[in-house]
């Protein structure tokens, strides 16, 4: 019989072999393409929340706020130091902390990374508010601009880091069931660390454009 189909029965066990291992290549192929799927939503939901979280804490804290308080733009507008290597130091020491707490979400089930963003909304839209009734929105908005966009991006993929493994087990617990909730929770650990190394690049660029601006307003 084999001799009849296959020439010979080795060839034909070849055959089965080199079909068999296509088709592991084709299951892997597949398994890592919804790998892929899952952690490109993972991130994406995990950004967007904390984005909804810092969004919302900020609109509520500068709806609160707007004309019922003045001054100076808050921590973003804060000077740190007298001389320019001092204030460069200042907000960079300042900036990196509150990269590194909203990192910590990775190690509390991103509860610290959720409070962390929400505080630094509503932080953020407060001073907004009192920089506003002294001297207008638009005014307040452009002093802050030139790194607060900078700044405010890095805090959001910090945050986004520090959510990400908890996104990932929760979004991943339908197709990757076989798989431990621990080992699906810590397995964007790098994805994170990627992400605070993003953030802390950001945060230097920022630090440097804030010392800088705030020199050049002093004069």
């Amino acid at each position: 019989f084999w001799r009849h189909c296959c020439g010979r029965r080795g060839h034909c066990q070849v055959g089965h072999q080199e079909v068999g291992q296509e088709g592991r290549n084709r299951l892997m192929a597949v398994f890592f393409r919804r790998w892929v799927h899952m952690r490109n939503r993972s991130f994406i939901a995990s950004f967007l929340c904390a984005l909804a979280i810092f969004a919302v804490s900020a609109v509520v804290a500068f709806g609160t706020l707007d004309g019922a308080t003045r001054g100076g733009g808050g921590m973003l507008g804060k000077p740190l130091g007298s001389s320019g290597e001092s204030l460069f130091i200042s907000i960079l020491v300042r900036n990196t902390s509150v990269v590194l707490s909203l990192f910590a979400g990775v190690v509390s089930i991103g509860i610290i990374a959720m409070v962390g963003i929400a505080s630094l909304g509503f932080l953020i839209g407060a001073s907004t508010a009192a920089a506003a009734n002294e001297g207008g929105l638009t005014m307040a908005l452009w002093s802050v601009s030139g790194y607060a966009i900078v700044e405010i991006l890095a805090y959001l993929l910090a945050a986004t880091a520090g959510l990400l493994p908890v996104g990932t087990a929760v979004l991943t617990s339908g197709s990757l069931a076989e798989e431990k909730v621990v080992t699906r929770y810590f397995a964007p650990l790098r994805q994170s660390l990627v992400l605070l190394a993003v953030s802390l690049v950001l945060i230097v660029v920022g630090a440097g454009l804030e010392a800088a601006i705030i020199q050049s307003r002093n004069g």
